[in-house]
């Protein structure tokens, strides 16, 4: 196959020492003809393909299992689970008549499967001088001090002398928890209370 001199440019024998028409030294000037060149492009080309494919069949291998078990596109194994929102229903709109001197509570639970529970709700009182109710959510401990007449403790919500009123309270902690109407500080004037508290968490559907 014929190639280029490098001194004058022109065809000379592909074995040729020196170039026929300038006599340049050709075994130092060879270069590949234009057919030649071709030819070597293609084969670089090819083998560049060649090991894409090779590199595209390894990643398919490996990431093969986490790519089938989800579904478009998103690994199923790091998919939230499904949560929705469920709730008891503690204290309805009935109305309740607390007497002077007396209160009224209701107890309920919170299980560890309940994410974020809280309760939450409204109540009006009318009655006596100033129609009002304390409303108080409390712990187990706190129940206890309130019903020993403690003059000071802590509570989770305490509407104080209230006519009306909106409550949500978070519950942080699984356990027991008591609603009270508290009319101990009215004597003489009974209150009748019309309100509606739900006890209110998410859960996983299974």
């Amino acid at each position: 196959m014929a190639g280029k001199c490098l001194g004058c440019w022109r065809n000379v024998p592909r074995m040729a020492t020196f170039c026929p028409h300038c006599g340049a030294r050709v075994a130092q000037s060879w270069m590949p003809s234009k057919s030649t060149s071709v030819a070597l492009r293609v084969a670089l080309g090819a083998g560049a393909i060649t090991l894409v494919v090779v590199v595209g069949l390894y990643a398919l291998v490996l990431l093969g299992p986490g790519l089938s078990s989800g579904v478009g596109g998103i690994d199923s194994a790091s998919a939230r689970p499904v949560v929705a929102t469920q709730s008891q229903g503690l204290l309805m709109s009935d109305e309740h008549l607390v007497d002077p001197g007396r209160s009224k509570y209701w107890t309920f639970q919170v299980q560890p499967e309940m994410k974020n529970p809280r309760l939450a709700g409204k109540f009006e009182a009318t009655g006596g001088a100033g129609n009002d109710i304390r409303v108080m959510v409390l712990s187990p401990h706190q129940f206890m001090q309130w019903r020993s007449n403690a003059v000071k403790f802590r509570t989770l919500y305490d509407s104080g002398r209230a006519h009306a009123s909106a409550v949500e309270v978070t519950l942080r902690e699984p356990g027991t928890y008591h609603l009270v109407l508290d009319n101990t500080f009215s004597t003489d004037s009974g209150k009748n209370v019309v309100g509606s508290f739900r006890l209110i968490y998410e859960r996983e559907k299974l």
